[in-house]
């Protein structure tokens, strides 16, 4: 079982594997992004089985955040790099946003664009869509009536 909480970015593995990424023989400069981002999520919050599954919702987000993501963030070496929480917040909502069947939600919130995770909502008298924390970090999601549609990993 793998648990990847949003908030607070934490991970839990039932294989005992820690947060941190192990160094592994390989030189981390001959990687290339999409093997560090593997390294990284496989180690801090989705299996290995779950990122090489063919159109699960965990290889799809491994593969947009990896190579069609607008932001290109920098690949995480462990979670307490500074940008640990954003890279694990914007690749676990991607996993929601296609766990969901995103593309067919009435409102899209800015999903999936080049933009902040926190500025994936839409205003009508209140926000909806992601919340986030004056440290800009989700912490609650609301989509309300949205055509929600599958399970959440």
């Amino acid at each position: 079982m793998s648990v990847c909480l949003i908030f607070g970015v934490r991970s839990t593995k039932s294989s005992g594997r820690s947060s941190e990424v192990s160094e592994g023989s390989e030189d981390e400069e001959s990687l290339d992004r999409e093997a560090l981002a593997f390294r990284f999520l496989s180690t801090v919050c989705s299996s290995v089985d779950d990122l090489k599954e063919i159109g699960s919702s965990q290889q799809r987000a491994y593969a947009w955040i990896t190579e069609e993501d607008g932001l290109q963030l920098k690949i995480p070496k462990s979670l307490t790099d500074d940008n640990a929480s954003t890279f694990v917040s914007r690749y676990v909502l991607a996993v929601l946003y296609f766990a969901l069947d995103g593309s067919k939600w009435s409102e899209k919130f800015n999903f999936l664009t080049q933009v902040d995770a926190c500025a994936w909502a839409s205003v009508y008298g209140s926000t909806y869509g992601i919340l986030c924390n004056a440290q800009f970090e989700p912490y609650s999601i609301d989509m309300t009536l949205n055509s929600l549609k599958g399970f959440i990993p």
